[in-house]
């Protein structure tokens, strides 16, 4: 049986509730408060903005996604090893 929408109102209820939740349960698992999480979540990703791959790394990331071009071990011994680590 399908469940019915949620009002609006209660909606945007539910939706502060899950979103108090979440920002508790990073705090606790961050050790930062509340406060400071929202404000760590708020902001841009430093670094990153507007930065986009190059030619090689964006067909890079297509054949990972398609699983192409991936070499495969079958440790990560065997892959550190692989790599004179």
């Amino acid at each position: 049986m399908k469940s019915k929408p949620l009002p609006k109102h209660l909606n945007k209820v539910y939706l502060a509730q899950e979103r108090e939740a979440e920002l508790a349960w990073l705090s606790e698992m961050t050790g930062m408060t509340p406060e400071e999480v929202e404000a760590d979540l708020s902001r841009p990703d430093e670094g990153y903005e507007g930065e986009v791959p190059n030619a090689v790394t964006a067909q890079t990331f297509r054949d990972a996604d398609a699983g192409r071009n991936l070499t495969r071990y079958a440790s990560a011994d065997a892959m550190f090893r692989s790599l004179g680590l």
